[in-house]
């Protein structure tokens, strides 16, 4: 679904699951995607989008995979999504999360410094319609493969997902 909502079929990446080996620990994403081609010197280990999903997970909690999968694969990983969604009220944030550009070095080592580079929140007060918070921007995947254009999840696609949650919530 996400694959097809970030018109990411037209560049021909496949979704991956496969657990990954990092310095000291391993971890599954919840979902991932790498091109079909890979671009020379491109491991095949890592996935270039991750996406991390958290209902009982804290944003905290989402931050830390985040930057677990951008700094262990040594920008191999170009963005990971995260999606937190409350357990108690109809709120979901979705934020892409990203290698600081352009990287530092200290003492000839790069540092593996992330920012959040996009985040909107989708929320639904009591009794009003639902809200996309800011609502002028589709939530942009930026990779370093697709020159001719960056796949988007536009805010009606993001106001859907957060919806499903509730429902499935019961919210």
């Amino acid at each position: 679904m996400a694959v097809s909502l970030a018109n990411m079929r037209r560049t021909e990446w496949s979704l991956t699951t496969a657990r990954v080996e990092g310095g000291i620990c391993a971890k599954e994403p919840d979902g991932s995607w790498i091109p079909r081609e890979l671009p020379p010197g491109r491991s095949e280990k890592w996935p270039t989008v991750i996406l991390e999903v958290g209902v009982s997970e804290a944003k905290k909690k989402l931050r830390a995979d985040a930057d677990w999968w951008l700094a262990n694969s040594e920008g191999q990983v170009h963005v990971v999504i995260t999606i937190a969604v409350s357990r108690t009220v109809p709120e979901v944030t979705f934020e892409t999360v990203v290698l600081e550009q352009p990287p530092t070095y200290i003492m000839g080592q790069r540092r593996y410094v992330t920012q959040v580079r996009q985040s909107i929140v989708v929320f639904r007060p009591p009794g009003g319609p639902i809200t996309a918070v800011p609502d002028i921007s589709p939530l942009i995947i930026t990779l370093q493969q697709v020159p001719e254009t960056d796949p988007v999840i536009p805010i009606p696609s993001l106001e859907s997902i957060a919806s499903a949650a509730w429902r499935w919530q019961e919210l």
